[in-house]
């Protein structure tokens, strides 16, 4: 099966700066729920880093 989900690749200081960016409209739902996913995959993110800097 194919993911055509788009990733961009940036930077760790790059997903910081586009989350603060769409904190302030949390309150909008449709917003919410895109933060909810940049905010789990930039986890999954740094994660990853952390566990490739470590090995």
């Amino acid at each position: 099966m194919m993911n055509n989900a788009f990733r961009p690749k940036i930077s760790d200081d790059e997903w910081q700066l586009i989350l603060s960016a769409l904190k302030p409209y949390r309150h909008n739902v449709q917003y919410r729920e895109l933060l909810e996913r940049l905010e789990y995959q930039a986890e999954a993110l740094c994660a990853h880093h952390l566990h490739a800097r470590a090995a």
